[in-house]
């Protein structure tokens, strides 16, 4: 485990090299944090905690979707050149074992094809068009993993979402691409279950973030059992505001030195304080989720200008 003096200050979570993790009392790796900010220094999650200068990072809901289509290079390549910290973008496999990006088990939402992404091949959904946010035909296609990666490598850390079920497939392209120390990976899967059907060095080799709900019933020994586990990041969604654990949470990830993620692309993620609701205040809102729920990476679907507020505010 990491001394109590490493502990008690916050540090800079970088994507490049694993923490200690302990599950039962059994060491999964040893290897220990090195070479901090050395390596890539352009390439880290900062915590945020009110006392600290330490800025909030951004992460980019399916990329800039707003100005661009969801899941595609074009919308990633916005992120990287906005000053984005980190790119969401989300996992299906075609029928012939391609990994691509899309959000829908359908095509019918994003594309102008029908039916599941997992009875096509990848020669045909290359041949697909994909929508806009307005349903209108675009010029966009979809694109593998792999090329994505390759866009993102050295210049943004990207989170794939809904690739816990693919770990298998996507740990070879990961390596392929020199991107395994670049990726975060996020399940709602407890992590000592993922690890009976993965390599425990697979996964200690990413940055995994488990997914923590927070409900009415949600107690403060279910918060220990998680944060023992002493992972770099912890996604907390709360659709209402259980203030007495979400500050828990936050006291929790001090002690292990980790950081909250916290989604505020829908209401309902972030007990109301989200991006649409920052239109109006943001002070109120987004500010909130940095000042008083301790987010150290806020996702969202208004990028540049949660950039800009947090600049303005000295949070970046």
């Amino acid at each position: 485990m990491p001394s109590t003096a490493a502990m008690s200050q916050p540090r800079f979570l970088r994507a490049c090299a694993p923490r200690e993790r302990q599950i039962d009392n059994k060491l999964l790796n040893p290897s220990l944090i090195r070479d901090a900010v050395n390596r890539r220094p352009h390439l880290r999650l900062p915590l945020h905690y009110p006392d600290s200068t330490f800025p909030v990072c951004v992460a980019c809901h399916r990329g800039d979707w707003r100005n661009y289509v969801e899941n595609t290079l074009e919308a990633v390549e916005s992120c990287i050149q906005m000053g984005a910290d980190i790119v969401e973008v989300d996992v299906w496999r075609t029928s012939d074992g391609a990994l691509i990006l899309m959000h829908d088990e359908t095509l019918d939402r994003t594309t102008n094809g029908t039916g599941k992404v997992s009875d096509r091949t990848l020669a045909e959904v290359r041949e697909l068009r994909l929508k806009d946010g307005l349903g209108n035909m675009t010029e966009f296609t979809v694109p593998t993993v792999e090329e994505v990666l390759l866009l993102a490598k050295d210049r943004i850390i990207v989170n794939l979402d809904k690739a816990d079920a693919y770990l298998d497939e996507l740990y070879p392209i990961l390596v392929k691409t020199g991107m395994v120390e670049q990726t975060i990976l996020k399940s709602e899967i407890p992590f000592d279950e993922l690890c009976k059907r993965y390599s425990t060095d697979v996964l200690n080799r990413i940055i995994f973030m488990p997914i923590v709900n927070v409900t009415e019933t949600t107690t403060y020994e279910s918060v220990d059992r998680i944060f023992a586990e002493n992972h770099d990041l912890y996604e907390v969604n709360f659709h209402k505001e259980n203030a007495d654990v979400l500050q828990y949470i936050r006291k929790s990830a001090k002690e292990s030195s980790a950081a909250l993620w916290i989604n505020t692309i829908w209401p309902t993620t972030c007990g109301g304080y989200s991006d649409d609701h920052a239109l109006r205040d943001k002070d109120a809102n987004w500010g909130y989720v940095v000042d008083h729920i301790g987010a150290g990476v806020m996702q969202t679907d208004r990028p540049a200008m949660l950039l800009a507020y947090l600049k303005e505010r000295g949070s970046r």
